[in-house]
């Protein structure tokens, strides 16, 4: 999150004050870190000298400052600075709070990027942002209009959806009753970035009297409540809502998330309805054989699981067999789906190719979350051989070894995302 930053920035623009105590951070990071049994000595040293290396190649420049290295640097920090806390009971939350919030307030306040506060001006928004202006007005025209009050337990976004804490990772109870009414540029403040909100809220603006949509590796089911609820808003007569999660802890979550903002019937079916809206939850992997599968067993609140082997190494203790569903079993029911959203952790590769068939024929929009630059040259070459054209994409952020890494996924250090429409479909 928070990297969406402007194209370009000439030197004159640059506060040196930001920049000042930008470098400060050291300070507090290694305070942060001190007398900590569970200080991870590696990771400190890591995010000390990338932050010092990144911040001064990214501010030398007399013509402008290099994007590039300014987004490294808020990937990186963030992703070391999580990993270096270890446990919770070792962690210093106190530190680690006033971390991010410096991170949020001079490394983007400074280049004049108000958080949720949207523009009309595209030369504002650095390239692969993953949206333009011309999205602005769609974000708009669901924005919940009336005056939205928090929940203790909960962060409301923009739409109006809650989404409980329980969901998230522990330090997510920093933001408990947050209320994100604003739009959701550069991102929504909590859980995702603009370019995601533009695709299923285009395949609602792009739908007829129904609405199907799939999510596949759902998690608590954001996707499925948002178009659920867009959908909702615009007067669609019959909402289809469908969502695969390999985590069996998680079926509860997908459960509560949709009763809670008005989706689903509080019941314990996986299958149900409530006036037009149809929900379907599938406990398991979509792959693309439907056999099933060994997928690794996560704390509840832990995302990132996948079922490219060797991916993730070190971070699940066991896997567990699930049930496998294929794509084409699980959409024989629908001639046409408005959105598939997929979010699986590097399978997108596999999954796609091999589902290709039933992406063109049924497939109006599909959002792939991408997880290695080998994966979206993989997906340009499929998608587009095959009738499909991008409308938008934000490419994922790589921290590149000195030699070629052994796959190319772990060496992501943000997941992107590629917006498609299937021209096929004559929409």
């Amino acid at each position: 999150m928070f990297d969406k930053i402007k194209k370009r920035i000439k030197n004159k623009i640059r506060n040196i004050i930001g920049y000042n105590e930008l470098i400060s951070m050291k300070e507090l990071v290694t305070e942060s870190f001190e007398g900590g049994e569970g200080r991870n000595a590696i990771r400190h040293n890591e995010l000390i000298d990338m932050m010092k290396r990144l911040v001064k190649e990214s501010y030398e420049s007399e013509e402008g400052r290099n994007t590039i290295r300014h987004n490294e640097l808020i990937d990186m920090m963030k992703r070391l600075v999580k990993e270096s806390y270890g446990s919770e009971e070792d962690r210093n939350v106190i530190r680690h709070n006033e971390l991010i919030d410096m991170m949020k307030r001079l490394v983007i306040a400074p280049l004049g990027i108000i958080l949720g506060g949207g523009s009309s001006d595209n030369s504002f928004w650095k390239d692969y942002s993953g949206f333009t202006s011309k999205d602005i007005p769609l974000l708009q025209k669901y924005i919940h209009k009336e005056a939205l009050s928090g929940k203790d337990g909960y962060i409301t976004d923009f739409l109006g959806i809650r989404h409980n804490v329980d969901f998230f990772p522990k330090n997510y109870m920093n933001i408990s009753g947050a209320v994100f009414q604003k739009l959701p540029i550069p991102d929504d403040g909590f859980h995702s970035e603009t370019i995601e909100y533009v695709a299923s809220l285009t395949s609602i603006e792009n739908a007829g009297s129904a609405y199907t949509m799939f999510e596949l590796g759902a998690g608590w089911g954001p996707w499925m409540s948002i178009t659920g609820t867009a959908a909702k808003k615009k007067g669609i007569s019959t909402i289809n809502l469908i969502g695969v999660e390999g985590e069996h802890k998680r079926m509860s979550f997908i459960k509560k998330h949709l009763t809670e903002n008005g989706l689903r019937p509080d019941t314990e079916e996986m299958k149900a309805c409530l006036d037009n809206v149809n929900t379907i939850i599938y406990d398991g992997v979509v792959n693309t054989t439907g056999d099933d599968m060994e997928f690794p067993d996560t704390d509840h609140n832990a995302y990132g699981a996948s079922l490219v082997e060797g991916v993730g190494s070190g971070m699940f203790l066991k896997n567990n067999l699930v049930k496998g569903y294929s794509l084409a079993a699980i959409s024989s029911d629908y001639d046409y789906i408005d959105l598939i959203h997929i979010d699986i952790q590097g399978y997108e590769k596999e999954l796609v190719s091999k589902s290709i068939d039933i992406l063109k024929k049924k497939v109006k929009f599909l959002f792939i979350g991408t997880h290695s630059r080998e994966i979206e040259g993989h997906l340009f070459n499929i998608l587009y051989e095959n009738g499909f054209r991008l409308i938008r994409e934000q490419p994922c952020r790589v921290l590149w070894p000195e030699s070629k890494p052994n796959n190319f996924i772990d060496v992501t250090v943000k997941d992107g995302g590629q917006f498609w429409i299937n021209k096929q479909l004559n929409i």
